[in-house]
């Protein structure tokens, strides 16, 4: 099973990647950038079954054909109901390691996008090689500024953050709001 997100940096799409990989099914990234039938495309190719989107992402959906996947909205009264009627985790299935946790779109300059498969493994061994390198604990608190849907922010970010139990921040970037987020979140 795909299950495509196009949230923004926050606690829903670090809820989805959670999901994910505890439930067993495929994490698909949509670049929320894309428009248009580009993004219809992208969630085509990416095979995508189900979409979980929001209020703010959600207008970038309309007119466009996803005529078998099923588009849910994190921000409705219905995702609500959903959740609060849900009963415990029954993973989709048991992932393997090896197994592809997520598909991050290529930036698409030389061509259309495309998915590449990330395992799971690939997510835990280089997020642990860069708590090695950087000597980041449960104490620490990771700034995740990057579109969840990147690479950089998977790898080096919530990879991170997951190997050590440290906290995530998810921020969407701001030259100008960096500094002052780094200070708020108490980001190390």
């Amino acid at each position: 099973m795909h299950v495509g997100v196009l949230l923004g940096n926050g606690p829903e799409f670090l809820n989805q990647m959670a999901a994910a990989g505890l439930g067993g099914y495929v994490l698909c990234g949509i670049n929320t950038t894309r428009r248009g039938a580009a993004l219809a495309a992208d969630i085509r190719r990416a095979d995508c079954q189900i979409v979980v989107t929001d209020a703010e992402h959600r207008r970038l959906l309309r007119g466009l054909d996803l005529s078998g996947v099923a588009v849910l909205d994190s921000s409705s009264r219905q995702w609500a109901r959903l959740i609060a009627a849900a009963g415990p985790l029954t993973p989709y299935r048991h992932a393997a390691p090896e197994d592809t946790f997520m598909l991050i779109f290529t930036s698409g300059t030389s061509g259309d996008a495309k998915p590449v498969q990330v395992s799971h493994l690939m997510v835990l061994v280089s997020g642990q090689n860069l708590v090695g390198r950087f000597g980041i604990t449960a104490d620490d608190t990771c700034y995740l500024s990057m579109p969840l849907f990147h690479s950089d922010a998977l790898i080096a970010g919530w990879g991170v953050a997951v190997a050590t139990g440290a906290a995530m921040a998810p921020a969407k970037f701001s030259a100008s709001a960096f500094l002052a987020d780094i200070r708020r979140y108490g980001a190390t």
